[in-house]
């Protein structure tokens, strides 16, 4: 009869559940059409009151007896815990469990990531280039894994005015060469200066593709120019590939979605109560679902990998249109990615593009590929973010310290 008398009472208390879990769904799909620049913020916070909801509907079926407030502290220690060990972890990642460390990434890409482009601190739109780190200013740029100071002269670059008047070296590249995670003069062109005893100029900005990364050039003074060091990534395919069939033109956004981006970017760092146990929590759900639905599913992610040929031929195809004179000026071409992709296969594919015969003649020998895939190791990679540490920098300088010696 007690059994029979407490059927009743279970089926109430979960339909008390069900009812405010497809509220907070129907909210959740109504605040992501009506606000997408908060989505990363609402949405997960909504999951969290619904894992709230469902955590408290699982103690009270389970822990009938214990009161009111000895629920809410079982509710509140269920989810506190996990909330720090996952804090822990990312602040002190090496001793976070290595089959963790993929999701904690995309956690911390997605979620937690100071992004140095779309801070208005650090940052700012240029209807040039889109942006440029802000410029003749100085700020700190800090993720969990570091904390660096950056000083930018009045082009929006992270060198001195000085290094605008006639260098003798110019470093193009994304943030890898501009040195994301590590001190200014730990940055891989600045060592090649110091190598070499000649003048860089950093002119590497977070995101810039092939096609941007040549726009900034022809903007500074290349009067005394020997050589370029350019730094490829595979990300920059996508915008090579826009260049390319919009008729080499370089499309830029205006300051409206430029303004749209700090907003979303705002809102995705935006901190919530037990945010780190519950995005994750989601994330990984999402990765165990996504896997059984779609097991050969291969995203945008690293499409250059799936489409190799092409980005070299638009990058070769780019580098043979652009406004270099080769006779004179040497390019030296690093290809830099997150540790899982670093290989030589790139590289390679433009060696083989420019045996023909007529990127031969117009390359003149001196557009010049520098394989460091062998170079780098785990520890030279941040483990929450794929960007190099400066033991990286420091190898890839003395290799390319090692090239230009040799070439003159």
């Amino acid at each position: 009869m007690t059994k029979t008398q407490n059927k009743p009472g279970y089926l109430r208390k979960t339909l008390w559940c069900i009812v405010p879990v497809i509220l907070i769904q129907v909210l959740k799909k109504y605040l992501d059409r009506v606000l997408p620049g908060s989505v990363l913020f609402h949405h997960y916070l909504l999951t969290g009151l619904q894992l709230v909801v469902l955590l408290w509907t699982i103690i009270i079926l389970l822990f009938p007896s214990p009161t009111f407030l000895k629920k809410v502290l079982i509710l509140i220690g269920t989810m506190a815990l996990p909330e720090l060990l996952f804090t822990y972890w990312i602040k002190h990642p090496s001793i976070m469990p290595v089959s963790c460390r993929t999701i904690f990434n995309t956690y911390c890409t997605q979620a937690e990531t100071n992004i140095i482009q779309f801070n208005p601190e650090s940052s700012a739109y240029n209807d040039s280039l889109f942006y440029t780190l802000k410029p003749a200013s100085r700020f700190v740029f800090s993720n969990p894994e570091f904390s660096d100071s950056f000083y930018t002269n009045k082009m929006g670059l992270r060198d001195d005015d000085n290094s605008l008047l006639k260098p003798e070296i110019i470093c193009l590249g994304d943030s890898y060469a501009m040195g994301w995670g590590v001190e200014q003069n730990e940055s891989l062109g600045e060592q090649v200066g110091i190598a070499l005893h000649k003048k860089v100029l950093n002119a590497a900005i977070s995101s810039y593709g092939t096609a941007r990364e040549l726009k900034n050039l022809y903007r500074l003074d290349t009067a005394n120019l020997q050589t370029i060091i350019l730094q490829y990534c595979r990300n920059d395919y996508r915008e090579n590939r826009e260049f390319v069939q919009n008729n080499y033109s370089l499309s830029i956004s205006s300051e409206k979605v430029y303004d749209s981006l700090l907003n979303d970017h705002y809102w995705s760092k935006l901190w919530f109560p037990f945010k780190r146990s519950v995005t994750i929590a989601k994330f990984y759900a999402e990765k165990k679902t996504n896997h059984f639905l779609f097991p050969q599913k291969i995203t945008w992610a690293d499409s250059a990998a799936y489409h190799l040929k092409q980005a070299a031929l638009y990058f070769t195809d780019i580098m043979f249109r652009s406004a270099i004179n080769f006779k004179n000026i040497k390019v030296l071409v690093v290809d830099l990615d997150e540790k899982e992709s670093m290989n030589n296969d790139f590289l390679d594919e433009v060696n083989r593009l420019m045996m023909l015969p007529g990127y031969a003649a117009h390359f003149n020998n001196n557009l010049i590929t520098v394989p460091v895939a062998e170079l780098l190791t785990d520890a030279d990679y941040y483990i929450l973010d794929p960007h190099i540490r400066p033991s990286g920098h420091k190898k890839i300088a003395e290799r390319l310290s090692t090239y230009l010696f040799q070439k003159n």
